[in-house]
């Protein structure tokens, strides 16, 4: 009688074994297949242009023209989260590159991938991404 035993118990722990692995890869492909975005578009490019002026044409830290859109505070607050208004710019064009330049700029927040380090000298200004520019 002891072995009838000990084959219905592996066989039942081992039905259970299954079963407990076939809920953890339906948990984990669940928690991968319906992550979100929980900013909801946040990286989407902001549809206005706003009112800029260039600072510095390189700031110490990154290198990156350094803009100011005190202008449209409200607007870049909004869009960014942050109480401030001075901002450095990645992909912003050379040719428009000029200090105390007035500009209209269209921005959008920075992607986990575009992120980059700076050198952590001087201020350490908010990154966002230039995608169009034009002169006011």
């Amino acid at each position: 009688m002891q072995p009838l035993y000990r084959n219905v118990c592996q066989m039942e722990q081992k039905a259970l074994m299954k079963k407990l692995y076939l809920f953890f890869i339906i948990v984990s492909c669940t928690g991968l297949c319906c992550t979100k975005d929980h900013a909801g578009n946040a990286n989407m490019p902001v549809s206005e242009f706003l009112k800029a002026k260039i600072i510095l044409t390189k700031d110490v830290s990154c290198s990156l023209p350094l803009l100011d859109f005190s202008e449209d505070a409200s607007k870049i607050r909004e869009v960014t989260k942050l109480n401030t208004t001075l901002y450095v710019l990645k992909s912003f064009p050379q040719n428009f590159n000029i200090q105390n330049k007035l500009l209209l700029v269209r921005i959008s927040l920075l992607s986990s991938g575009e992120i980059s380090p700076c050198n952590d000298l001087g201020i350490n200004y908010p990154m966002l991404k230039s995608i169009e520019t034009k002169n006011r």
